[in-house]
């Protein structure tokens, strides 16, 4: 299946330059302008559903895009950024995210095509699970610019498993 990630629009700064969980009002124009951009692909048909962090940027971003395409939009705690789960280290931040992906391949047939919209830094998941590497604290912490798509075709079964472990 093709799982298009997403890095949320780009955001509002607050009068004391500080970035806020709303998006700007370029983070909004490019937002549509993404989404129009995937009704003119022939694969637009097979997406069907949008997975989305439940930060407001990322609720933002996926709900302008669902506009223009139409499909369940479903809020994951898993898609959260980096430093959003205290005590939480980078490579637990990865596997949980993983863990997101590789239900979201089992759900799916490979012929199916989903969008998540997270933050920047948990691309670097869905890189791993895209080329099968072990999550550990080796990952580089990879970012990428606002509404810049990166397709990743991941199979069901074919990801190295998951290791969430329970919180207390």
């Amino acid at each position: 299946m093709k799982i298009i990630y997403v890095h949320h629009g780009n955001r509002k700064r607050t009068p004391d330059n500080k970035l806020c969980d709303k998006l700007s009002s370029i983070g909004k124009k490019d937002a549509n302008l993404f989404a129009k951009l995937l009704t003119k692909i022939p694969t637009k048909n097979s997406i069907k559903a949008i997975y989305s962090a439940p930060s407001n940027r990322c609720q933002l971003t996926a709900n302008i895009i669902n506009k223009h395409i139409k499909v369940p939009v479903i809020l994951d705690s898993r898609l959260d950024e980096f430093g959003m789960v205290k005590d939480e280290t980078y490579s637990e931040m990865l596997n949980r995210t993983a863990c997101v992906i590789d239900e979201i391949t089992n759900k799916f047939e490979d012929t199916d095509s989903v969008i998540c919209v997270s933050s920047g830094i948990n691309v670097s998941a869905f890189i791993c699970r895209s080329f099968n590497l072990a999550i550990n604290e080796d990952i580089p912490k990879i970012g990428i610019p606002s509404l810049s798509p990166l397709i990743f075709e991941i199979k069901k079964g074919k990801t190295k498993k998951c290791k969430l472990k329970p919180k207390d």
